[in-house]
């Protein structure tokens, strides 16, 4: 299934949901709501996307 995902710089992308190999959390000093999050994709090359925390917290990522 194909995955809507908005960076935090208004990019948009579809990914495949079984490219997520995990999500992190980029400042820990900040609440889950104020932190940007960091999606790591697998593949050939590892690539990242920064997200805010309502796109991790909507479906499918919940």
């Amino acid at each position: 299934m194909l995955l809507r995902v908005e960076t935090m710089t208004n990019e948009v992308f579809y990914i495949n949901e079984n490219q997520i190999t995990y999500i992190e959390k980029l400042d820990v000093t900040k609440s889950d709501e104020k932190s940007a999050w960091q999606v790591h994709l697998a593949g050939e090359s590892q690539a990242t996307l920064s997200v805010n925390y309502n796109q991790i917290t909507r479906r499918p990522f919940k």
